[in-house]
């Protein structure tokens, strides 16, 4: 029924076999789907909300539910866009899968679309915590950030939050993301500064403030050194460290910096981002050392990741 577009009849047999198979999670997809497709979203969020209820695991119900929510939001004119229907359904998303850093991601995209900056700044630092800050996160928190609005507006907004907030540091460091992202390198610098210059510093702003200082590599020594006093066995405040000393052509302190990395990290059951360039850069210091045997070594594990 569904090939010929004689949706009507497709719609009766597909409620007929949720009537006698309530469990059948392809009939909630595929009735939904065709709602989607008539762009009957009331009918297609309807349908979806009674399926997630009685399916709680089903992760492609889930998704179809936020997608219905979203879709019905950007059809709504203006000022009425309403995204608090998507957000509630991913939230039920993310408290089944705590650790899928992706579906906080998309938490704080929506979020930014609703203008609830203060929301979208909790679900980056989640973000961040369960994903690292591996620089291919950081710019797709700053993209998401400045997505939908001037960068100045949203930068406003989280200055005002910084205002209220107990520990201003992430914010801060959100805000000098923007303007790294927006090529407003000496803003960017300033915000960096102030989410670190504290008791109690924001490690992502400190290894930012370093990487703007690489052309002074005496001044991203000085931040490294502060940020290793702080955290002192932090694998990417030594992985960092490492890189900056093998720039430096600081052959011998890099080994030891990646070293110590290395001690760090090379338990994990899971190698965190960018593990097999961090093992390619220590194999590059050791070749530098002469040390033949140790660079193969590295090369290897570099290999198998």
């Amino acid at each position: 029924y569904e090939a010929t577009e004689d949706f009507a009849n497709a719609e009766r047999i597909y409620n007929k076999l949720l009537s006698l198979y309530p469990d059948r999670q392809e009939a909630y997809a595929n009735l939904a789907r065709l709602y989607l497709k008539r762009d009957q979203l009331d009918d297609a969020i309807r349908i979806l909300e009674d399926a997630v209820r009685q399916l709680k695991e089903s992760e492609e119900l889930s998704v179809l539910l936020v997608a219905a929510h979203l879709m019905r939001a950007e059809k709504l004119p203006g000022a009425a866009t309403d995204y608090t229907g998507a957000i509630k359904a991913l939230d039920r998303l993310r408290e089944r899968h705590p650790e899928d850093w992706r579906i906080a991601l998309q938490m704080a995209d929506l979020y930014l679309r609703a203008r609830d900056y203060r929301n979208a700044v909790n679900m980056l630092e989640q973000v961040e915590k369960a994903a690292g800050t591996a620089a291919e996160i950081k710019i797709r928190l700053a993209a998401l950030l400045i997505k939908y609005h001037n960068p100045q507006e949203v930068l406003d907004a989280l200055q005002e939050i910084a205002r209220t907030e107990p520990a201003p540091e992430r914010v801060y460091y959100y805000m000098g993301l923007i303007c790294e992202a927006a090529q407003r390198t000496d803003e960017a610098a300033k915000w960096f500064r102030m989410a670190s210059d504290s008791e109690n510093p924001h490690i992502g702003a400190l290894v930012s403030l370093a990487v703007l200082q690489s052309t002074n590599l005496a001044e991203s020594v000085k931040t490294m050194d502060r940020a290793l006093e702080k955290f002192p066995e932090d694998p990417m405040l030594l992985q960092v460290m490492a890189m900056i000393h093998f720039l430096q052509t600081n052959y011998a302190d890099a080994a030891k910096f990646f070293q110590r990395a290395n001690a760090q990290t090379g338990s994990l059951d899971k190698p965190p981002p960018g593990r097999a360039n961090f093992h390619f850069n220590y194999a590059l210091t050791l070749l530098n050392l002469g040390d033949i045997e140790a660079a193969a070594e590295q090369l290897q594990q570099a290999a198998r990741l």
